[in-house]
């Protein structure tokens, strides 16, 4: 993908978040069972929108601008530091996600720490026995 049709996707993807948010957090995080998770999850969706206007602005103004942290609908390559097992995975929305299919969900634990990630950072993802460390290796976008 060219800068001009990221730009067109990315601009795609803040209308749809624009759109689809409140029914998105009614539909995961009701209130008031689980208003801490939605605080936390609306914290991060503003994050990311912040993040994503700034990324519209750059892949406008500058012509060799390369995508350096995860957005929704890009494909991540975590490598396990502990076990040294590359993984990919494409980040999507909640309704699109697919384990078998190696999309998972940016609301997922691991989805949660992966968006707006820069490449080459370390990511810890809570796991029933613990904690995993990954790396982020490759950031692609469709």
């Amino acid at each position: 993908m060219n800068n001009l049709e990221i730009r067109a996707y990315i601009l795609g993807q803040l209308v749809h978040l624009e759109e689809s948010k409140k029914a998105m957090l009614d539909a995961y995080f009701p209130l008031p069972d689980r208003h801490v998770e939605r605080k936390s999850t609306e914290i991060l969706l503003e994050r990311y929108v912040h993040r994503i206007e700034k990324l519209l602005f750059c892949l406008t103004h500058e012509p060799d601008f390369k995508l350096t942290f995860v957005v929704i609908g890009s494909t991540v390559t975590i490598r396990n530091k502990q076990s040294h097992v590359a993984e990919s995975y494409k980040i999507c929305y909640p309704d699109h996600a697919d384990i078998d299919a190696g999309c998972i969900s940016f609301l997922s634990p691991l989805g949660r720490q992966l968006l707006l990630s820069p490449i080459y950072s370390t990511v810890n993802v809570a796991v029933p026995d613990g904690e995993c460390e990954y790396v982020v290796e490759c950031i692609s976008v469709p």
